[in-house]
C-alpha cells in the first residue's frame, strides 16, 4: 500500500515541480523573444537615423536580422528544454526520496497501531479465555457444590479485575496520546511527596523502606500527567523489589540548571542489558529476568511514562544489573 502511495505522492510531487517550470520557461522565451525583437527594431531606427541616405537599404532593418532572431529563440528553446529534462529527472529523484520521509512517520504510526491492536488482542483473548473455560467447566461439573461455585466465581471475578485494569490502562494510553497537556507551573516537590505518601502502604506491607530527597523545583508542565509518571515509576520500583528492599527517588537540578532530574532507584532483581533498549515498549514484560517475582501488570507502564516524558520535551533512561536493582532517570527542560 505504501509503495503505490510513495509512488503517488512522488508524481505529483513531480507534477507540481513541472507545471512551474514549464511556466517559468514559457513566460522566460516570450520575455527574451519580445527582448530581441524590440533591441532589433531600436537598431533599426538608430541605422535610419545615423545611416547617410545613399547607404540606407530598403525596408526594415531587422527582416536581415530574422534568421540570427529564430536561431536564438530556437537555441534558448533547446536550452530550457535541456533544463526541464535535467529538472525532471532531478525532481523525481527528490520527490521520490521525500514522498518516503513524507510516508515514513505515517507508516511507522500504522505499523505501531497494527502491532498494537495485535498485542492488546492476545492480551484481551487470555483473561476472556480463562473466564470462559473456568464457567464452562463448572456449568459441566454435575456434582458442583456451594463451596467449588464461589471459587469458581471468585476466580471469574479475578479475571474481570484483570480486564478491568487492561481496558484502563489501555485508554489512558490513548488518551495521552492524543491529548493535549494543560501545562502550568507545578511545583514537582510536593507532587513527587504526595505520590510517595499513595505509596506507602504498599512498600509497608513488603517492608520497603522509601527513601527521598527532594529539591523545590517548579517546571512548566501538565501536573496531572507528572503525576502518573511518578506514579508508574513507584509502583514499578516496589512491584520488582524483594521484601526488605529499598526505593529511592531523588529530584534535583542539572549542573547547567536548565533540566530537572527525578532519579528512583531500587535494590530489586534487576534487568538483563539485553532487554533495557525494549522495556518501553507496549506489552513488553521481562518475564526471564523477573520470574523470582509474580507481578501483576500487562506491560504498559512504562510505554505510558516515556509517552508522558516525550510530550514535556524530556528524555526517560534507565540502568540496570541483576541482582542489584535498577536506576530509571527523567530529564526534563525547565
Amino acid at each position: 500500500m505504501f509503495k503505490r502511495a510513495r509512488l503517488e505522492l512522488t508524481a505529483w510531487y513531480v507534477l507540481i515541480i513541472m507545471l512551474m517550470s514549464f511556466t517559468f520557461s514559457a513566460f522566460i522565451y516570450n520575455e527574451v523573444s519580445r527582448e530581441f525583437k524590440n533591441r532589433l527594431i531600436t537598431i533599426e531606427n538608430r541605422l535610419s537615423k545615423e545611416t547617410p541616405q545613399y547607404f540606407r537599404i530598403e525596408g526594415p532593418v531587422h527582416e536581415y536580422f530574422r534568421s540570427d532572431l529564430e536561431s536564438a529563440r530556437n537555441r534558448i528553446f533547446l536550452i530550457l528544454i535541456y533544463a526541464n529534462g535535467f529538472l525532471f529527472v532531478l525532481s523525481s529523484m527528490l520527490g521520490h526520496y521525500l514522498a518516503g520521509k513524507t510516508l515514513e512517520p505515517i507508516e511507522h504510526t500504522m505499523d505501531e497501531q497494527k502491532r498494537f491492536v495485535a498485542d492488546a488482542s492476545h492480551e484481551l483473548k487470555t483473561p476472556i479465555t480463562a473466564l470462559k473455560t473456568s464457567i464452562e467447566v463448572s456449568l459441566r461439573d454435575k456434582k458442583l457444590n456451594l463451596k467449588e461455585a464461589k471459587r469458581t466465581l471468585q476466580e471469574s471475578l479475578d479475571d474481570i479485575d484483570d480486564l478491568k485494569i487492561l481496558t484502563n490502562e489501555l485508554l489512558a494510553l490513548a488518551r495521552i496520546e492524543e491529548a493535549n497537556l494543560k501545562k502550568q507551573r507545578v511545583n514537582t516537590k510536593e507532587v513527587i511527596r504526595r505520590e510517595v505518601e499513595k505509596f506507602e502502604k504498599q512498600a509497608k506491607a513488603k517492608n520497603i523502606k522509601i527513601a527521598n530527597k527532594l529539591s523545590l523545583v517548579y517546571i512548566k508542565a501538565d501536573e496531572e500527567k507528572i503525576a502518573k509518571l511518578i506514579s508508574i515509576l513507584l509502583d514499578n520500583a516496589i512491584k520488582y523489589t524483594p521484601k526488605g528492599g529499598k526505593v529511592s527517588i531523588i529530584s534535583k537540578l542539572s549542573k547547567n540548571l536548565r533540566v530537572l532530574l527525578i532519579i528512583v532507584k531500587d535494590t530489586g532483581i534487576g534487568i538483563a542489558e539485553k532487554h533495557l533498549e525494549k522495556i518501553f515498549e507496549r506489552f513488553y514484560r521481562v518475564e526471564s529476568s523477573r520470574s523470582k517475582i509474580k507481578a501483576e501488570g500487562f506491560g504498559l507502564g512504562l510505554s505510558l511514562a516515556k509517552i508522558i516524558v516525550e510530550k514535556h520535551e524530556g528524555k526517560i533512561e534507565v540502568e540496570s544489573k541483576i541482582g542489584k536493582g535498577s536506576i530509571f532517570t527523567v530529564k526534563m527542560p525547565i
